[in-house]
């Protein structure tokens, strides 16, 4: 059985509405070359009716909904680590559950958000009781003064927190009713388009989540308006979750790399890059090793790792004057899904052959 809920999708369209606010500029500019059509003009109506939403204005919870890890927004991987997006019956559910948050606990992900390192729970909890110590580890974050002092604010005063929290995400629940109002047609559209049953039980659908997805009960599925990839997916038991954005059709739509193959095997086509990429496979180097072990040309391998740097094969990482070269592995997992798509694509057809055979 297949089900379409929309709640989730909402509230993931609302902390995606607090990113096109507080951060519009930056929000657009890393979307719009990969964004469905309708996208785009989504994001710049939000942009609007906030600027003239003045309820909407305190700048103190701005970093909430902008600070991202792995393309990850924080308030997403707080909801994932807290609740399932599924188990939110209604939009008074989420509300409700937003204002009887413990705000440590809030801030107390947050900051192990912002640190990213594998500490405890308890160890930024006891920044807490003891704020040389907070103000010190805040301090030492790699962010900007601006930023660090909005964390100061939101420490210092949690309850106020959560109160201003909970009246955000409401005038953006109010502004997403008039943005679906303003763009009914097109959402309707991905609506009929997407969740035909036909469609999602498609084999393909699937097996880019490399899930088996026949050992299922049923099938729940969102839908965000406002992010434009296939974004998430877990079990629930007997049931399968599925948070679709925009843009997931029927090939692409579970790919949070875009694979471009024809520029792929344009890249691939110089054995040189093929050389520089198995130097890489046991690790990062900075330019100069590269050219000094496959003996290329300065001016030659600079020319080789922005070919590869354009295919996304590759990612750079600087450290004092050396720029450092790696694989970059959700490009390679993308290709892989890619290609093992049309294996099980092609072993199902030949499955079904060979149980038409026998029958006849």
């Amino acid at each position: 059985m297949i089900h379409y809920h929309p709640v989730p999708g909402r509230i993931y369209d609302l902390i995606f509405i607090g990113a096109v606010y507080y951060d519009y500029k930056s929000f657009v500019i890393r979307n719009q070359e990969n964004s469905f059509e309708a996208t785009p003009k989504i994001t710049t109506e939000i942009h609007q009716f906030i600027r003239r939403a003045n309820e909407i204005d305190d700048k103190a919870i701005s970093i909430l909904f902008t600070f991202q890890h792995d393309f990850r927004l924080f308030w997403i991987r707080f909801i994932m680590s807290s609740r399932t997006f599924f188990s939110f019956e209604s939009m008074e559910d989420f509300f409700e559950w937003l204002e009887g948050l413990d705000p440590t606990l809030l801030l107390t992900h947050f900051l192990s958000f912002l640190d990213n390192q594998a500490k405890s729970r308890q160890d930024y909890e006891a920044l807490f009781a003891d704020y040389e110590k907070l103000g010190d580890f805040i301090s030492a974050l790699d962010l900007e003064d601006s930023a660090k002092y909005q964390i100061v604010s939101l420490c210092l005063s949690p309850k106020n927190c959560i109160q201003k929290i909970s009246r955000t995400f409401r005038k953006m629940n109010e502004i997403m009713d008039q943005i679906e109002d303003r763009f009914s047609n097109y959402i309707n559209t991905l609506r009929e388009h997407l969740l035909l049953e036909e469609e999602i039980t498609e084999v393909t659908k699937y097996t880019s989540f490399n899930w088996n997805v026949k050992k299922y009960d049923s099938l729940i599925y969102t839908l965000s308006f406002i992010d434009d990839s296939a974004i998430h997916c877990q079990s629930a038991g007997s049931e399968a979750h599925f948070i679709l954005g925009a843009n997931a059709g029927y090939y692409s739509c579970c790919f949070h790399e875009r694979i471009d193959l024809v520029t792929l095997g344009s890249t691939l086509s110089d054995q040189r890059r093929i050389d520089i990429l198995n130097l890489l496979e046991n690790g990062e180097r900075y330019a100069t090793e590269i050219a000094q072990i496959l003996k290329i040309p300065n001016n030659t391998l600079f020319y080789h790792l922005n070919q590869l740097l354009a295919a996304n094969l590759i990612s750079t990482r600087i450290s004092g004057r050396k720029t450092f070269y790696s694989l970059k592995s959700k490009t390679f997992k993308a290709i892989s899904d890619y290609f093992e798509n049309y294996y099980k694509i092609i072993a199902e057809k030949e499955k079904e052959n060979e149980m038409l055979e026998v029958k006849v």
